[in-house]
């Protein structure tokens, strides 16, 4: 029998949008290794674990279309307590699920 390995990554606390902090570079870093980690390891998944943004719904829509979407491996993100909320409906974090899910509806390719 063959051994089967479900490689995934885990990242959390970016704070993407915290004043005072290289966040693009480091968001841009990140990208890059778990790109890499694809390439070399097989990655076939990434959760990103809450607190991905910093008190800044634009933010939100930055770090999509300038980071997430340069992702080569399906990501799933789970809202943390600085991943900015609105009641507002036509605010960004409003649309949390509009923007964001499903980045792939189905991540390891299982019928």
């Amino acid at each position: 029998m063959s051994e089967s390995k479900l490689r995934f990554a885990v990242a959390f606390d970016l704070h993407y949008a915290q004043p005072d902090t290289p966040f693009d570079d480091t968001t841009r870093d990140m990208v890059t290794w778990l790109n890499d980690e694809r390439k070399e390891k097989g990655l076939v998944a990434i959760f990103l674990n809450g607190d991905i943004i910093h008190d800044s719904s634009p933010a939100l829509l930055r770090l999509r279309d300038e980071h997430l979407t340069k992702l080569e491996t399906p990501y799933y993100v789970i809202k943390g307590n600085h991943d900015f909320l609105d009641p507002n409906p036509a605010s960004p974090s409003a649309m949390w699920e509009r923007i964001l899910h499903p980045p792939c509806p189905n991540p390891l390719g299982r019928s």
